[in-house]
């Protein structure tokens, strides 16, 4: 059998007992669903008092080459690599190397002057305004797959001439901060990054397989493959990225377990390094509207009455999550290689299970759910303008994985996916079913309990109106330019390296696309009404602007 199951011996023997009877059972019955010799898997740890409390894995490392996951298996653990770049600032400040306050400038003069300083606090706590580096990558052209270092990453953040708001007056979370963070740790050490954790952090917590990567061709014995969902079953999703700070970190279930023990000994970490990293940082001098659940690389907040120190992960597909009760010396750590897996969530499960005597009665527990992702390719299929039956106009359009529907002059709902080839929204009482015969997609439309029936996508759509809109667009800041151009029966920007990407237009002058990274197009237009370019805004990166160069016309 794949899944294998590890019990601690504790001294006392109705502990033991009763993990067995009660909680044993319950993670077990939450990774059954995962024991396939067919299907990418995860890893699950629970360890008490510096001892493992519990060891479970679950599913395939390597889908072509049969090989199960273990608690030796070296993942991708993306967002975790936070808290040991925190937590190797720490270190600095404790050694008075330098201080959070800080300005940043002072160590990285190629950062453009704001006008406002940033300091080593506003990065470690996503206060800094600076915009996300992914956004900007994707922005500029790359892709997940391509091999993406530090010094691409820095290259665009150094061109941004403006910051998403001022620093230290909003939270928003950015991964450029932490790129900083490590280029900082090289300049004080005057030692690579990836050297530094491993001789200050890994090998103290004997973390024997901790590394961060730095080289995408390096071999990574036991590695697990990173899946993702497609219509017939998986595909991999790779990643070859050596970006180091705000990920990057490759480690085993047991390396993470050695962590979680490493942070609860009283004898290898004082009080005051205890105290920069396990308690929310003040904001007090700073700003009295900024409350902040966010420190050294980890959110600080509460799970059913109880303080909660945990960062959870995503790259590819890649899952992570590593969380600490610190008052219950009690901490979880969830590993998976793909995309359906929510680590937090299983996670919060377990703890329910573990930890049900001490937590708060009262608080509703987390119901189970996993991010049931449609193939991208049935994504693609489904979006577009039908008319229904009844003559109603309806579109279908995705936004980051997730499906909406929308009846001509109303308001957008979404569509909830329910295996690969059905997609329900309860409220509206509707249905969309997708199935797949030789080349043609069939496409169904269900009404309550009526039964479904076959819609079509219109083909012939006037697109006559997007006419001003066409044209090629410059961003100085992303150093690219977007072609406005229309494909087919839809209007769409082209990238660098011919990337079409549809928009959809959600009011007059505002688009939108089924990408994170490119949230919201917004048109500009002059006195005369004329367009004159666009502003991208998502959440982690605003006010990109793009000016008007050329315009085209429909032939």
């Amino acid at each position: 059998m794949i899944l294998t199951f590890l019990i601690a011996l504790f001294a006392s023997c109705s502990v033991v007992a009763q993990l067995r009877d009660n909680a044993a059972a319950r993670v077990d019955s939450l990774l059954m669903e995962w024991d396939h010799p067919d299907m990418p898997g995860l890893a699950v740890a629970v360890v008490r008092d510096g001892k493992v409390l519990l060891k479970k894995t679950a599913g395939m490392a390597n889908l072509e080459y049969k090989i199960p996951i273990t608690a030796n298996t070296v993942f991708t653990v993306a967002s975790i690599s936070k808290q040991f770049t925190a937590y190797a600032i720490a270190q600095l400040v404790i050694q008075e190397r330098l201080g959070l306050e800080d300005e940043v400038h002072q160590y990285i003069p190629e950062l453009p002057d704001y006008g406002h300083p940033i300091t080593i606090f506003n990065l470690l706590t996503h206060t800094s305004g600076l915009k996300d580096q992914y956004d900007l990558l994707y922005l500029a052209g790359w892709k997940p797959e391509d091999v993406i270092s530090n010094a691409d990453a820095l290259e665009l953040i150094y061109r941004q001439q403006s910051l998403n708001f001022e620093p230290g007056t909003a939270y928003q979370y950015s991964n450029s901060g932490y790129t900083l963070l490590a280029l900082i740790i090289e300049r004080i050490t005057h030692q690579p990054f990836a050297s530094w954790c491993r001789e200050h952090i890994f090998l103290p917590a004997k973390m024997d397989h901790a590394f961060f990567i730095t080289d995408f061709r390096q071999l990574i014995a036991n590695r697990a493959e990173s899946y993702t969902v497609t219509e017939t079953g998986f595909a991999r999703s790779p990643i070859q990225s050596t970006t180091n700070g705000p990920n990057g970190l490759h480690a085993t279930l047991d390396d993470l377990v050695a962590w979680t023990v490493f942070l609860n000994d009283a004898g290898r970490l004082d009080n005051r390094m205890r105290e920069l990293i396990e308690q929310v940082p003040s904001m007090s001098g700073k700003t009295d509207s900024l409350q902040l659940f966010y420190g050294f690389g980890q959110a600080i907040t509460q799970y059913r009455g109880e303080k909660l120190i945990w960062h959870d992960g995503s790259d590819a597909g890649y899952r992570s999550y590593v969380g600490r009760f610190p008052d219950q010396h009690t901490a979880i750590i969830v590993l998976g290689n793909q995309e359906r897996i929510d680590p937090k969530n299983m996670a919060m499960q377990v703890a329910d299970a573990v930890l049900a005597d001490q937590l708060d009665a009262s608080s509703p527990t987390v119901p189970a759910t996993q991010k049931n992702i449609a193939p991208v390719s049935v994504e693609e299929a489904i979006e577009g303008q039908y008319v229904l039956p009844a003559g109603q106009q309806l579109e279908v359009f995705v936004i980051d994985h997730n499906i909406y529907a929308r009846f001509a002059g109303a308001d957008g709902f979404q569509l909830f996916p329910q295996g690969k080839d059905k997609f329900i929204n309860t409220e509206q009482a509707v249905t969309l079913y997708y199935q797949k015969q030789g080349n043609e997609d069939i496409i169904a439309w269900q009404k309550g309990n009526s039964e479904p029936v076959p819609i079509q996508q219109l083909t012939d759509i006037d697109l006559s109106a997007f006419e001003e809109y066409l044209g090629t667009y410059r961003c100085d800041d992303l150093g690219v330019r977007y072609a406005l151009v229309l494909r087919g029966n839809r209007i769409g920007l082209i990238q660098p390296r011919n990337t079409f990407i549809p928009l959809k237009q959600v009011a007059g002058d505002e688009f939108a696309s089924g990408y994170w990274w490119l949230k919201q197009v917004q048109f500009r237009r002059d006195t005369g009404h004329a367009i004159v370019g666009f502003d991208i805004n998502n959440s982690r990166a605003k006010g990109l602007r793009f000016e008007k160069v050329d315009t085209l016309r429909i032939n």
